[in-house]
């Protein structure tokens, strides 16, 4: 979803199999963005955010299950995208 607009076609077909409500944002720019439940209020964040925050604590849970700060960590891509899904 990074870079996707709300209008994008991959995203039409993408938004069917995900767990929350994706909205346009309000960047003026017709950029997806995800209302979800946040500390008891609605909250909207954007693709970047929302990945920000899984690597973030994935890397807290590397480190705590192995006592070392993780050095890197590796994104990989649906093995169905197309190779312009991929380079997007």
């Amino acid at each position: 979803l990074l870079g996707k607009t709300t209008d994008d076609a991959d995203f039409q077909q993408e938004k069917k199999q995900l767990f929350c409500r994706f909205v346009e944002s309000d960047d003026g720019e017709h950029s997806v963005a995800a209302r979800v439940q946040h500390m008891g209020e609605t909250r909207v964040f954007s693709p970047t955010q929302l990945a920000a925050m899984l690597l973030s604590k994935l890397g807290d849970i590397v480190e705590l299950e192995t006592k070392q700060k993780p050095g890197f960590s590796v994104i990989a891509v649906p093995p169905y995208y197309t190779d312009r899904q991929r380079r997007e």
